[in-house]
């Protein structure tokens, strides 16, 4: 993971938005960042974390993250630039925060938290996400790390360094597991204990179940039999001391003959009650016939003692159904006559209503019919069919009269309504002439107005031609001016740049002049010191150990030089070589912006700045006076081709007003001439009457009151033709009776209407009399169906053989039934409790034949069972650290032991370098309390070879011993996460505690990190830190506590 960018707003003491260029940083490899305390310094660490997965260190939650510093209205918001492996993403958070309401005066609104996580594909920003679980899960499956695990290896906290490191071996435990994902191993266990259960659940079951199998069969069986069915020769005192296989045959061959004994009995029972049965049948049988004949003979002695009744009902029948049609047909004659009289008196009426109409008078007259001829023959209408239809057919001729006056108002009605609207064309025929002729006007005047101001454009685009021309001209102009101007203000930038360089260049001389001579003089020391020291050790007469003479001459004066090692003259060294090549860097620098310098001298013709902004001022406002000619003659020449149409198009149109014009006089003047004549026709149509409307009125009126009276005709022509009907139907029916009479010889008087309409009985004496009639035929019919049905025929010669010899064919009685019928209960008890005990039997034997079929093959079963059992509580004690496991040390422990030993040997590397190779870290597998190994670490001394325990080193050493553990585990955790590379890591903790001496070493391990590519921050308040690591973050903090962020290059440490 490598950190690009990092922006922060209104986030902590952050007011404004910061930004931090991590690619700068990265550069430099290791950076410092420092500031007063308070003013911010852990906030930007913990702005990382809450980019990346949403939550921040510590106690602190994310909706505290918001500046109370910032304007009320400033969004608190993170942006992070950041690559993992060969993908880059740009997230941007904002923690909720409440912001004044824009409709409340005093209230606030809360903002909920977002996110955007877009990712960089193919050149272009993609978004990935906005949700917030989905950008957790993205981070932590691109970085392979939880929040949590990101926390302690990327993000190194203040005060957690040392707590590792002396933490018991429950707390390094606990902590182990949060870095590291042991749940799988506590899953095996979990699983191992599950299935155990299982099993020793499954096994108890089984246990369980055999008990009660057994139990089952022999109360089953105990409960059909009194015997001891479990004896053989010889039996135990009990079934329950037999063994399963033993029960189980027993239990069978027991069922086997119980089951025989209750079929044999319960057969022997049925046999003997079907013979019953059938006797009680029999007997039954003959009382039902016996009973049937009886009632038959009954019922036949009755009906014949009505049959002399009957015979006197059906004449009297007879003579109703003979008068009744000749009765039916004298009503109908008297209804028709009253209908008649009813629709003369109503034809007469309505006669009388409208007899003294104009209308229909006229109408009449034009038929030839006399209104008071036809009011003489009202009275006489009903008695003569002939003189009404011939009334009828002069009245038709009045109806096709009325029928056409009522026709023609239609007429009437078209020529008022065309009178009115020739009326309305007429008028706007009027109107529109007027507006033509104005129309003509003024379209005349206009191309008269028109060709004036195309004569005057024509005047004022000859003063602008050529405009155009002269504006390109004038814009190269303005834009050579404005390079000018550019060349020259980035003259001055280059002049100063090229000033600052020139600075810089003969700093980096001195600077690595300055290393030579502190190299050389380094070596002239050693070289001294060194010739001291042999000067020291030689004696005279004994050989030099570099050239071998016994004498010495001028042996080195002792001066007490303080020994140089060679350690030291090396950084010396590289230090000067470094310089050296840091300065021919410089004059690379130098040497470009010197050329850049004298590029923009040429390029701005060596004027100033201000010189070329005047000049560039003029040829812009000559431009826009230009632009303005330019847009005038335009729209000039727009102005001229609108008028040219403009009268091209009126002169077109000219002509055709016109026409339209005559056209339209023309058509007024025919509509004139059609109004006038039909206004003559109606008016002659009308007569008295003074509009159209009040011809209708009396003509509708007239035409009703007509056609009544032919209503009227017609239903009385209707009535006289019923009531001659009924009169014919009347003599019809009673010749018809009289004919009937002396067929079939009737006793009744058939003379006349009066006499034979005597017969007629009531409606209610009717429907008596035919049901007497049917209910004796009925009866009739239903003793006939007697005498051939099978239960009388049988009771009728069970009479007749007990009346022909009374002792041989006795007839059955109910004693006899009832003793037989309590013969066949007692068996039929017998029987059904032979059933019950077969039933029971047999549904014991296919339970006893399963239970033990069970029995068997879960005795077999349970053995398998309990010998898996014991396998898996064995395994699950060795994964406990119980049993035969001699660590005595669970599954997930000794996982996190081997993580442990990991995170020590790469502790141990970086603090051997630390401490000179004094110390190292190592896991201690010591038995701890029960004898359980434990994850405790020691510190091995290789001075003397000795252990300690980490509570025994110096505070510089805890510190050394703790950033090298806390480093080793950070590389642990990233490998166990999949390998992601990890390019930037944050120190936060407290340097002050070192020594000088010890310092340097630390910052040798630290420097030694950023060489594979890393970028190492460090969080520190130590000022010798400050010139020892050239590149800083440094974090102010004004008055109002405001912080800001500032990136420091300090081109003078070491």
């Amino acid at each position: 993971m490598r950190i690009h960018r990092l922006e922060i707003q209104a986030i902590g003491p952050f007011a404004q938005r910061e930004v931090i260029e991590f690619d700068r940083l990265n550069q430099a490899g290791l950076f410092l960042l420092d500031g007063p305390t308070g003013s911010g310094k852990s906030t930007i660490l913990a702005t990382l974390t809450f980019a990346l997965y949403g939550t921040v260190p510590g106690e602190r939650k994310t909706d505290s993250l918001h500046s109370t510093l910032a304007g009320s209205s400033t969004r608190p918001e993170v942006v992070l630039d950041v690559s993992v492996a060969e993908r880059r993403f740009l997230i941007t958070r904002s923690p909720s925060y409440q912001r004044p309401s824009k409709r409340a005066k005093n209230g606030v609104v809360k903002e909920n938290s977002t996110v955007s996580v877009s990712e960089l594909l193919h050149g272009a920003w993609r978004e990935v996400t906005t949700r917030a679980d989905e950008a957790g899960q993205l981070m932590n499956a691109v970085l392979g790390l939880t929040a949590e695990q990101f926390m302690r290896v990327i993000l190194l906290p203040q005060g957690e360094f040392a707590a590792f490191l002396h933490a018991s071996s429950s707390e390094r435990q606990a902590l182990l597991r949060k870095l590291f994902d042991t749940a799988r191993f506590e899953q095996v266990e979990d699983a191992l204990k599950d299935e155990r259960d299982a099993l020793e659940h499954h096994l108890g079951s089984e246990t369980d179940r055999i008990t009660s199998l057994r139990h089952d069969v022999i109360t089953t069986i105990s409960a059909l039999t009194q015997e001891a069915w479990w004896a053989e020769n010889q039996a135990p005192e009990s079934a329950e001391e037999l063994d399963d296989e033993t029960l189980a045959t027993r239990a069978t061959e027991t069922m086997a003959g119980l089951v025989a004994s209750a079929h044999h009995r319960q057969q022997e029972l049925s046999t003997t009650e079907n013979t019953l049965r059938q006797r009680v049948e029999t007997i039954t049988r003959d009382l039902t016939c016996l009973d049937q004949a009886t009632s038959y003979h009954q019922r036949r002695n009755q009906h014949e003692h009505q049959r002399e009744q009957i015979s006197l009902v059906t004449q009297q029948l007879a003579a109703h159904r003979v008068a009744e049609p000749v009765w039916r047909a004298v009503q109908a004659v008297c209804r028709t006559a009253q209908v008649v009289q009813d629709q003369a008196k109503a034809l007469a009426e309505t006669f009388t209503a409208g007899q003294d109409h104009l209308l229909i008078q006229t109408w009449a007259r034009a038929a030839e019919l006399g209104v008071a001829q036809f009011a003489d023959h009202l009275d006489d209408l009903g008695e003569s069919d002939a003189g009404l239809q011939a009334l009828r057919q002069g009245w038709n001729d009045v109806q096709r009269q009325a029928d056409r006056a009522v026709d023609r108002l239609s007429d009437r009605h078209q020529q008022a309504r065309e009178i009115r609207e020739l009326a309305d064309s007429i008028t706007g025929g009027e109107r529109e002439l007027e507006e033509l002729d104005e129309t003509l006007q003024v379209r005349k005047n206009k191309r008269e107005e028109m060709a004036g101001q195309l004569r005057e454009l024509a005047g004022n685009l000859e003063e602008l031609h050529g405009t155009e021309e002269r504006l390109e001209a004038a814009e190269q102009r303005h834009q050579q001016t404005e390079t000018a101007l550019t060349a020259a203000r980035a003259r001055q930038t280059a002049k100063k740049t090229l000033s600052e360089e020139q600075h810089k260049h003969h700093d980096a001389v001195d600077q690595a002049q300055r290393a030579v001579d502190t190299y050389q003089r380094l070596v002239q020391a050693r070289l001294d010191a060194a010739a001291e020291l042999l000067a020291e050790e030689l004696v005279q007469g004994q050989p030099c150990a570099v050239c071998g003479s016994i004498e010495h001459p001028a042996p080195a004066q002792g001066q007490g030089l303080e020994e140089i090692s060679q350690h030291r003259v090396e950084q010396a060294r590289q230090r000067a070589d470094e310089l050296h090549t840091a300065r021919v860097q410089q004059d690379k620098v130098l040497q470009a912006a010197r050329d850049e310098h004298e590029r923009l001298l040429a390029a701005s013709s060596g004027v100033t700045p201000e010189e070329a902004s005047q000049t560039r001022d003029e040829a812009k406002e000559h431009v826009v006076q230009l632009r303005k000619d330019v847009q005038r003659y335009r729209q000039l020449v727009q102005d001229q081709q609108r008028a040219e149409q403009a009268i091209e198009k009126i002169t077109t149109m000219l002509p055709d007003l016109e026409a339209q014009r005559t056209a339209t006089a023309t058509t007024l003047e025919a509509q004139r001439e059609r109004q006038e004549k039909l206004q003559e026709q109606l008016h002659k149509a009308l007569g008295s009457y003074a509009s159209v409307s009040e011809l209708q009125d009396h003509t509708e009126q007239a035409h009703r009151l007509v056609a009544a009276i032919s209503q009227r005709l017609d239903q009385l022509g209707v009535a006289v033709a019923r009531r001659d009907q009924a009169i014919t139907s009347r003599d019809l029916a009673l010749k018809q009776a009289q004919e009937h009479v002396k067929t079939h010889r009737l006793t009744i008087d058939a003379s006349s209407v009066e006499a034979i309409t005597a017969a007629v009985m009531e409606d209610r004496s009717v429907t008596e009399a035919e049901q007497q009639v049917t209910d004796w035929d009925a009866e009739s019919a239903r003793l006939a169906e007697l005498a051939e049905h099978e239960h009388v025929v049988h009771g009728l010669d069970l009479l007749a053989q007990h009346h022909n010899d009374p002792e041989e064919h006795p007839l059955p009685s109910q004693q006899v039934l009832s003793a037989h019928r309590q013969q066949l209960e007692e068996t039929i008890r017998n029987r059904q409790a032979a059933d019950s005990r077969r039933g029971t039997v047999e549904h014991a034997h296919q339970q006893v034949t399963a239970e033990t079929t069970e029995l068997h093959q879960r005795s077999s079963q349970t053995a398998e069972v309990a010998e898996k059992h014991q396998q898996l509580d064995d395994l699950l004690k060795v994964v406990r650290g119980q049993g035969e496991n001699s660590y005595k040390m669970s599954l997930g422990s000794y996982v996190l032991t081997g993580r442990l030993e990991k995170v020590a040997a790469a502790a141990s590397e970086r603090l051997e370098r630390m401490t000179q190779g004094r110390y190292s870290l190592e896991h201690d597998d010591a038995g701890q309390s029960r004898g359980k190994s434990g994850l405790d670490l020691q510190v091995r001394d290789h001075l003397n070879d000795t252990y300690r325990a980490p509570a025994t080193l110096s505070g510089g050493e805890s510190f050394m011993a703790s950033l090298a553990l806390a480093l080793g585990l950070a590389d642990t955790v990233q490998a166990e996460a999949g390998g992601i590379t990890m390019d930037t890591l944050f120190i936060d903790e407290g340097f002050g505690s070192l020594d000088s001496e010890t310092l340097e070493q630390v910052m040798e391990v630290l420097n030694g990190l950023g060489d594979d590519g890393r970028t190492i921050g460090l969080v520190s308040h130590v000022e010798s830190m400050k010139h020892q690591i050239p590149t800083r973050i440094r974090v102010t903090k004004t008055p109002q506590g405001v912080s800001n962020l500032e990136l420091v290059q300090n081109t003078t440490g070491v």
